[in-house]
């Protein structure tokens, strides 16, 4: 790639020629050319993605002449992009853009069939649904992301092609860049102004670290004097084991920018659109967040690296809405899911509690799952890597009684009690009348003592399984909080 910057420096620095310039034209397949294809992480939304290769940059030197005419007047590369560049941009309020027709756009646009190669064609069968430039840029987001297919093969097979947006809109797929010209393309085709941002993404498991290249290439644009950020790559879909998944997500439109700054990291940091800029490297350890962390509400108390260094035992602290349910799993490096006896979740007001425990020493993937009381399935909304130097002891066997109930033990935290051994529990279960601690013979049972919500008292452990139960004002039947061995 190619910016406008990098463009005007190589003007200053070219060597001057007193002779009457030659008309100059860039060849499209000129015979010295090298490529460097730059990762292309496209599409990591569900629960697997792929980093891709993404826009190359032209690497042969530009010839020079007198006077230099406007770069449109010649033929560019076909893989040539000019980003330019955008004084102090001021950016917009998101939350400001009207959201009820912005669904309706999505419909008209999924509808809308076109199967030309021509921008401006294309621009006048959009420019009908659409008046306000809020309305023209979200109907343009739309079509891209439902009618563009990411080009799995090109990333593949390391064959960067054309990404001119005739070409893209002919092939109905391309990659990153591609996507980023049509965008910009069609978005000055209907009057808007939008730049292409390139920078550097990180999807499922991809982190940048320390590579210089750009990997990939995304969209801002002005509405109303404002401007907001959007990536239709990663709103076309997922790509799992190779095959691209179409799957239309919103989110990518207008994202926050605070939002978005956990995935996409622009080159130029203006673009960042945020009054304290982030650096690269605090970018590098951002942990990798789904949009529905964003969605749910939930913030980070603790641990804002990735990467963490644990011991046998390790506890995340983190908050969300008084009724956003959280759920962890964890896994061994090669993804591979470890008993849920080594992760206890406990939620007391906003603040959640992640307890984890390594069953040896070595690499695991903590994830994190949510879910709103209306759903009926937990979806990922953020991942760790931890290495673990020591092994830790797994925890008691929660049921779903104790999380409706919003349960919340403080001891004993290890699932093995110890046998013909007297144990002191303490714990907190929202309206219970009664707690108790039985033996799985169900012949000897200690009743808890009540002060309020809190429940506490010493029981003798028996061989075999011990449960803590509790009644509630609303029926006469015990259910089962917890299990220990």
């Amino acid at each position: 790639m190619t910016t406008e910057r990098e463009y005007q420096e190589w003007q200053r620095l070219r060597p001057r020629r007193t002779r009457k310039p030659k008309t100059v034209r860039f060849s499209p397949k000129p015979k010295k050319r090298s490529w460097w294809p730059v990762l292309c992480l496209g599409l990591g939304l569900g629960a697997a993605g792929l980093a891709f290769w993404g826009n190359p940059h032209l690497g042969r030197s530009l010839p020079s002449w007198k006077s230099l005419p406007s770069l449109e007047q010649f033929t560019q590369p076909k893989t040539l992009i000019v980003t330019k560049r955008v004084i102090n941009p001021a950016p917009g309020n998101p939350q400001g853009l009207p959201a009820s027709p912005q669904e309706h756009l999505d419909a008209i646009a999924a509808s809308l069939d076109y199967q030309g190669n021509s921008v401006a064609a294309l621009a006048q069968k959009l420019a009908p649904h659409a008046t306000t430039e809020a309305e023209k840029a979200r109907l343009i987001y739309s079509w891209i992301a439902q009618h563009i297919a990411y080009d799995v093969p090109m990333v593949v097979n390391n064959q960067v092609d054309d990404l001119r947006p005739e070409t893209v809109l002919q092939r109905r797929q391309t990659i990153c860049s591609g996507y980023a010209n049509l965008y910009q393309a069609i978005a000055q085709a209907m009057g808007l102004e939008a730049v292409i941002v390139e920078g550097y993404a990180k999807g499922v498991g991809g982190f940048v670290g320390t590579d210089n290249e750009v990997n990939h290439a995304w969209n801002a644009v002005k509405i109303a004097g404002k401007w907001y950020l959007l990536d239709t790559t990663w709103g076309a879909g997922t790509v799992n084991n190779n095959v691209f998944q179409p799957r239309f997500s919103a989110y990518y439109f207008a994202t926050p920018p605070e939002q978005l700054v956990y995935t996409h990291f622009p080159r130029e940091s203006q673009w960042q659109l945020l009054p304290t800029v982030y650096t690269r490297a605090q970018f590098d350890r951002f942990p990798e967040v789904k949009p529905r962390f964003f969605r749910d509400q939930l913030r980070l108390v603790s641990h804002l690296n990735p990467d963490i260094q644990a011991q046998g035992n390790l506890e995340i602290l983190l908050n969300s809405p008084t009724d956003t349910l959280l759920a962890a799993q964890l896994q061994t490096a090669s993804g591979v899911e470890i008993s849920k006896n080594y992760t206890f979740m406990q939620k007391k007001g906003l603040q959640n509690t992640v307890q984890v425990a390594f069953p040896a020493p070595g690499s695991y993937k903590l994830i994190i799952f949510s879910k709103q009381p209306q759903e009926s399935q937990y979806q990922q909304v953020l991942t760790y890597e931890v290495t673990a130097s020591l092994a830790g002891k797994p925890f008691p066997t929660t049921y779903r009684t104790f999380s409706d109930r919003q349960g919340y033990l403080q001891m004993p935290l290890t699932q093995e009690l110890p046998v013909n051994s007297s144990t002191f529990f303490q714990l907190e279960v929202n309206n219970a009348t009664k707690v108790l601690v039985m033996s799985e013979d169900q012949q000897d049972w200690t009743e808890l003592n009540k002060n309020g919500h809190f429940f506490a008292g010493t029981a003798l452990i028996k061989p075999g399984k011990t449960f803590v139960i509790a009644q509630f004002p609303d029926s006469d039947k015990y259910w089962t909080l917890l299990e220990y061995n």
